[in-house]
């Protein structure tokens, strides 16, 4: 017997429902709490039993392929997963049929303070560089050896 949503609201499973991929709550502490405030259930504990359909999940969360590279080719083969499986960190972000503002469908992601730092230092970079050729073609074409015509 295939497991039923916990979402309020949500038929995954049962018998009037469509048929679809479950996935079981993490085991991870953090990324259960994640869960647990993005589900809109009052007082909820989850069991090991528990489970939460893939109508909740962005497509880009969901993976259903997997690839390898050949490390004597350098080919890249992807294959089809059996069993689709979630990406590392997703959290369950659609719910329809509740209030629009429990679906988070374009959740913005600030960026961390150190790949800021990085990029700014990236773009700094960059820009000195050219500074600096640009300078160096001035100062070449302003200083260079011109022969004279006698």
């Amino acid at each position: 017997m295939p497991n039923k949503c916990c979402v309020p609201g949500c038929t995954g499973n049962y018998k009037t429902g469509k048929k679809i991929q479950v996935f079981s709550f993490p085991k991870d502490a953090d990324a259960l709490k994640q869960w647990l405030r993005a589900i809109p259930r009052k007082d909820f504990v989850p069991t090991s039993c528990t489970k939460v359909c893939a109508d909740h999940f962005d497509a880009s969360c969901i993976e259903k392929t997997t690839s390898y590279t050949d490390p004597r080719t350098g080919r890249v083969i992807e294959i089809a997963l059996p069993v689709p499986r979630l990406r590392p960190g997703s959290v369950p972000t659609v719910f329809p049929g509740c209030p629009s503002y429990l679906s988070v469908r374009d959740q913005s992601t600030r960026e961390t303070p150190d790949a800021k730092r990085s990029r700014q230092e990236a773009s700094q970079l960059a820009r000195a560089v050219e500074e600096s050729l640009a300078h160096m073609k001035r100062s070449k074409n302003e200083t260079g050896f011109r022969p004279s015509k006698n």
